[in-house]
């Protein structure tokens, strides 16, 4: 291999058609560039890929580092692009883009599927590029797996000072409320919501409440209507057939069928 300087200040590395293995090396200072005959360049090792970078000792500089300075109002286009086109079928995989309202990181399955969106302001869309929340998961069948290999697995939520910690169901509008599962804040207690209107509470100390939040036995059962026949509890062995129904009356008296 043969090392010229052209006519436009470039420095050229040369060699026979036949060389094989590292095909040049140019050393400035004490970095060291390789090239291979077949187009691979390494930078303090001779490559194995198109690009590969070697760093070596307890030196704690980035191994890469990419800096755009554009003018003002041109930082349009991807900061890094990795594709992978194979006889045509273009492959996008990684994009990484920053200009000021975009997407900060995309993973691409192809050219028309994403698998990963990062947006301007942190938000992640796993199967969608428009992520509401901080986390938003979806697909035609959409599963959360948390699977330890040791111990237990665990999902913490941790409310913020005065706010309850929760899981809501909503319809696919996104926001109609089928159900919500919840703990006050201070309380230990757990509360359940069907639809917007709480039915059941369970007290740390054990006592359940079902029409009430404010259980005063193990179990507690109340209605709304205080002026109505209450039929707390049915025992049947179909919707018509004979049983017993324990209850109490609008005077408040016993009811029992």
């Amino acid at each position: 291999a043969s090392l010229t300087l052209n006519g436009d200040g470039k420095v050229m590395i040369s060699g026979s058609a036949t060389s094989t293995g590292s095909f040049g090396q140019l050393q400035i200072a004490n970095t060291i560039l390789n090239t291979t005959a077949d187009g691979l360049v390494g930078i303090g090792r001779v490559p194995v890929s198109w690009v590969h970078i070697d760093q070596t000792g307890a030196n704690s500089e980035r191994g890469l580092y990419v800096y755009r300075n554009l003018a003002a109002g041109s930082t349009n286009g991807e900061l890094l692009f990795v594709n992978n086109d194979n006889s045509g079928d273009d492959q996008p995989a990684l994009r990484v883009k920053q200009d000021g309202t975009g997407d900060i990181l995309v993973l691409d399955d192809g050219e028309s599927s994403r698998a990963m969106t990062v947006k301007d302001g942190g938000n992640v869309g796993i199967g969608t590029t428009s992520p509401s929340e901080l986390l938003e998961v979806s697909g035609a069948a959409a599963t959360i797996r948390v699977k330890a290999s040791s111990g237990a697995a665990q999902l913490d939520l941790i409310g913020h000072t005065s706010q309850a910690s929760e899981i809501k169901f909503l319809q696919d509008d996104d926001s109609t409320q089928n159900a919500r599962i919840f703990s006050p804040e201070g309380s230990q207690d757990i509360g359940i919501e069907a639809g917007t209107t709480e039915a059941i509470r369970i007290l740390q100390n054990g006592k359940v409440g079902i029409g009430t939040n404010n259980p005063q036995k193990l179990l507690h059962l109340q209605q709304a209507n205080s002026n109505a026949l209450f039929e707390a509890v049915n025992i049947r062995t179909n919707s018509s057939g004979e049983g017993l129904a324990l209850g109490v009356n609008a005077d408040n008296s016993s009811y029992v069928v």
